[in-house]
């Protein structure tokens, strides 16, 4: 765990084809996060640091903003 968050080895996590469409390939490597797995009402991303709240609170406005 890495400040309260799960670690994932990006290498070898079953990503969810969805979750990959929701943010397009240009959006992912400008915040350099990777959409793993969609769950109900939640994307779930990988970032390598999840300190960054303001890269965390811009996911979610570029998320929110992308599904309308």
């Amino acid at each position: 765990r890495k400040m309260g968050y799960p670690m994932v080895d990006v290498d070898t996590y079953p990503v969810d084809p969805l979750a990959l469409k929701l943010v397009p390939l240009p959006v992912a490597k400008r915040m350099n996060v990777l959409p793993l797995q969609l769950l109900p009402g939640r994307l779930v991303v990988a970032l390598d640091d999840p300190s960054r709240s303001d890269l965390i609170e811009e996911s979610k406005q570029t998320i929110e903003n992308l599904k309308e």
